[in-house]
């Protein structure tokens, strides 16, 4: 009898051998669709190379806008908030647009100073729409339909939406709604902020309280013409001017006056300037009107630089000074650039150190 271990496989094993598993082919579909795959992920890769090549490059061509547009590339970012590449090559081409069909004798900027124009009024927006969440500032669309802004731009083709929107289609290639988002929208925004931080009675807003003045003029611009030297224009605007405050003085409404003899955008709001604090106004038309009680006309014409100005003060209070509040977060703000383009922040906060300044100590 034979007593040594059976080997598998062998003749009377216990255990039979199991056959061997056939190696498996790999499927000609199963290989067609990962190679696919592969080259749609080399293209992928390609792709956001080449893209991110072309924004590096400021191309401003539909595909690297869109490209832009999908990753979300930002040129820039203002307190963190950030400025998307899209937006603003979008807004280049149409500052661009603009320029190539204005009127003989305005004058086309240099590439940098368009580029200073476009992201200066970005960054600021942006700066801006923020404090207008903080402050719960918000714009509904009949705010904008309503605001004097989008009624001056239909104005200047009859009121009429219809033409409205086929000339701006035809001047910049945007709808109606377009422009008015990308140009309405943002001087309603800061209206509705102004307002807010007016009337808010936080913290914040302490330091910028400030007595306010709020007046009315009609404006006599001399009117230089052929053979009227400018002494003699001058004493023709300021004769018309003082038969206006005349009629003012015997009893005739001021905003009716205004809107006949306005030779200004108030003419169309009875010659109201709105509230404003000192510093704002022209030294001789400022030094005139802070001197008058509230409900007083001015004893006689006051003569600026622009001309006659016939001014009545129409009230006084005590409130928040919006300006230079938000002069000072301009001032303050972190702005760092992500692509080669010029910084315009310097010099925009350069302008704001010289034109506001802070109020008199009293």
């Amino acid at each position: 009898m034979n007593t040594e271990p059976m080997q598998p496989g062998s003749m009377g094993s216990a255990l039979p051998e199991l056959p061997k598993p056939e190696a498996k082919k790999p499927s000609p579909r199963r290989m067609f669709t990962f190679g696919v795959g592969a080259v749609l992920l080399l293209a992928i890769v390609i792709g956001v190379a080449m893209g991110i090549r072309s924004t590096r490059r400021l191309g401003n061509d539909p595909a690297t806008i869109a490209f832009a547009k999908i990753f979300g590339t930002s040129i820039a970012r203002i307190n963190g908030l950030p400025i998307r590449y899209a937006d603003y090559m979008t807004e280049v081409n149409l500052l661009k647009k603009f320029y190539s069909s204005a009127p003989a004798g305005v004058p086309a900027p240099s590439d940098e100073q368009l580029s200073d124009q476009v992201l200066g009024n970005l960054l600021i927006n942006t700066l801006i729409t923020d404090h207008a969440e903080k402050y719960q500032a918000s714009v509904t669309n009949d705010d904008i339909v309503n605001s004097p802004a989008y009624q001056q731009l239909l104005g200047q083709f009859g009121g009429d939406r219809a033409a409205t929107d086929r000339e701006i289609q035809s001047r910049y290639n945007l709808t109606l709604d377009q422009y008015t988002d990308k140009v309405v929208r943002p001087i309603v925004v800061e209206q509705k902020l102004q307002k807010a931080f007016e009337d808010s009675i936080n913290d914040e807003g302490k330091a910028y309280e400030v007595e306010q003045i709020r007046a009315s003029h009609i404006l006599f611009p001399p009117k230089i013409e052929s053979g009227v030297s400018v002494p003699k224009a001058e004493a023709i605007a300021r004769g018309e001017a003082q038969k206006v405050l005349n009629r003012l003085r015997n009893g005739e409404d001021f905003a009716t006056l205004a809107g006949e003899y306005g030779s200004d955008g108030t003419k169309d709001v009875g010659g109201d300037l709105g509230w404003f604090g000192k510093g704002r106004m022209v030294p001789e038309f400022e030094n005139a009107i802070w001197a008058l009680p509230t409900d007083t006309l001015a004893p006689e014409p006051v003569k600026t630089q622009f001309g006659y100005h016939v001014v009545e003060v129409t009230g006084r209070r005590m409130a928040r000074d919006y300006t230079r509040f938000m002069g000072d977060q301009i001032k303050a703000a972190k702005v760092d650039i992500l692509l080669p383009v010029h910084d315009p922040f310097p010099g925009i906060q350069e302008q704001l150190n010289s034109l506001i300044t802070p109020p008199p100590v009293n």
